[in-house]
């Protein structure tokens, strides 16, 4: 706040909590109200301990930036940050194996290779994404807007029965493609 020498200055403890469903209640806010203090589970929030704010005849606006770069089980944890910012593919799959704030998919019902090679190719192109998500938004519209940002799809492949993500890249040759003609039809398809 302008140093020393004008409005001093921010010293003290501060904790942070994710706002995970098993949080416990924060110990100096039971001590300061002599009773056990609120959890907040599902909030995301600080606790100033003891906080020195300055000099100033008012507290100057605050502001945090909070960040989460998700490593689901199985994934390369250091593939998760992408300077700064989230691999979206591993985004994709924290939020539908999430129980708390996700779709709730068993891990087993994945694809995880097909996860880890779109997290190295998104890794590699330096892609990372950071969203905001001050409102009520469904799962698949988050999805919906990760895939569509980093034009990929998710499906269930019919073969395994899993989850499966694959980025739309120029990744194959074109010649190598199977192509189907009218002479391949037993029978003209009708479409309605």
């Amino acid at each position: 706040f302008g140093g020393s020498e004008k409005e001093g200055g921010i010293k003290g403890t501060v904790a942070f909590y994710r706002g995970v469903s098993t949080q416990q209640s924060d110990s100096y806010l039971t001590s300061q109200f002599g009773h056990t203090a609120p959890a907040y589970p599902g909030l995301c929030h600080a606790v100033l301990r003891g906080v020195y704010v300055g000099t100033s005849q008012y507290i100057k606006e605050w502001a945090w930036v909070v960040r989460k770069c998700p490593a689901p089980a199985g994934m390369n944890s250091a593939k998760a940050n992408i300077s700064g910012d989230a691999n979206p593919a591993y985004i994709v799959l924290d939020l539908m194996q999430s129980t708390e704030f996700g779709l709730g998919i068993p891990s087993g019902r994945f694809d995880l290779a097909s996860f880890q090679a779109a997290a190295d190719t998104l890794y590699a192109e330096g892609f990372g994404m950071s969203l905001l998500l001050d409102s009520d938004s469904s799962a698949d519209t988050v999805l919906s807007e990760v895939c569509r940002t980093v034009d990929a799809v998710i499906y269930t492949d019919p073969s395994t029965g899993k989850w499966t993500m694959k980025l739309v890249r120029a990744d194959y040759v074109a010649g190598d493609l199977l192509e189907i003609t009218q002479d391949d039809l037993l029978e003209e398809p009708e479409f309605s």
